[in-house]
């Protein structure tokens, strides 16, 4: 089984539910990236690790929300025996219905992921 093709799945995926939450390990030998992320690199796709000492962001809100979930699921001791995780949210701006509106069906349609948006963070 390929990685990198089943972490492009899991990011169509996330991208089709509107940018949800992944939960994915890194590893040093992806530079600490997560499978996902290494999938859009490799898709040419633009990836942005977010810095989160500023706590006004909603992302730095949100990991503390996957860390107290980690914990109250009592899976803190599980995550010390894994490779470290990381949250990542894939986002496309393509909208199908208004793509395809009024659009005649020979013509190809447009390419969802030239609008992609990759954000990842360690948890």
């Amino acid at each position: 089984m390929d990685p990198i093709l089943v972490a492009l799945d899991t990011a169509a995926l996330s991208a089709t539910l509107g940018g949800a939450l992944v939960l994915s390990t890194v590893g040093a030998a992806r530079d600490g990236a997560p499978w996902p992320v290494e999938a859009m690199t490799v898709a040419g796709i633009q990836v942005a690790k977010l810095d989160l000492t500023n706590t006004d962001s909603l992302f730095y809100v949100e990991r503390q929300w996957v860390r107290d979930a980690l914990v109250t699921a009592g899976a803190a001791v599980l995550t010390q025996c894994l490779p470290p995780l990381a949250v990542v949210h894939v986002l496309t701006e393509f909208n199908s219905s208004a793509a395809l509106k009024g659009r005649p069906t020979e013509l190809p349609l447009p390419d969802p992921w030239a609008t992609a948006h990759v954000w990842w963070y360690p948890v």
